[in-house]
């Protein structure tokens, strides 16, 4: 792999793994002395509704249980989809250009060389430049979608998204419910995660070519 920034992103229901799988891939790739950064989308989301919600709920939603997240869903996913449309949905993704800019200004100071960014949350492709566009096109990265056996839609908008985001999806995962047992998750998706990096790497030995 070339030594230069490289993007996934993560795309799929809500609790369908994502983060499992970016800490999954983020061990697997120290292996090949690549870095893995996480970024995500709707982190500025949570910091911008923080004092709101602590106020008219005392919901902490930086340091909340999912339970509690729950709780709070339909008010993130409102002020979210306003501050999208307001922005023909390049608000959060703006917000989230920002952090990747200071996490390679970072990395450069540290003398790291070849790294991943894994944004973990992909969730919409409505507007022309929304989500999907800037993984694939302003990024030049690739899109992920896992499906976790059994695990239902949070809401309508991820039952609209979710067939557009498999569609352009560029590698797809199903993987079964291990309910974090460590035991069942090396059995059965770190193997998935293997067979993703070797596909990822071997792609991308194609364009060196």
């Amino acid at each position: 792999m070339a030594h230069r920034n490289f993007f996934i992103g993560l795309s799929g229901f809500a609790a369908c793994g994502k983060d499992l799988f970016s800490d999954l891939l983020s061990e697997e790739l120290e292996s090949y002395d690549i870095s893995l950064l996480k970024v995500s989308i709707a982190e500025s989301l949570k910091v911008e509704c923080r004092s709101s919600l602590v106020r008219l709920t005392g919901i902490d939603i930086l340091n909340c249980t999912r339970e509690e997240k729950d709780k709070v869903r339909d008010y993130l996913v409102f002020y979210g989809l306003v501050m999208r449309d307001r922005s023909g949905g390049r608000h959060w993704i703006d917000r989230a250009s920002e952090q990747i800019d200071r996490l390679i200004n970072v990395a450069s100071w540290s003398g790291i060389s070849q790294q991943i960014f894994c944004i973990t949350d992909v969730r919409y492709d409505e507007y022309e430049k929304d989500e999907v566009y800037w993984i694939k096109n302003e990024l030049k990265g690739k899109l992920v979608h896992l499906t976790k056996e059994g695990s239902p839609a949070a809401n309508s908008f991820e039952e609209e998204n979710d067939p557009r985001l498999q569609e352009k999806a560029d590698y797809k995962i199903v993987w079964p419910n291990c309910n974090s047992d460590q035991k069942e998750i090396n059995k059965h998706l770190r193997p998935r995660v293997l067979r993703f990096i070797d596909w990822l790497l071997k792609d991308e030995k194609k364009k060196e070519i």
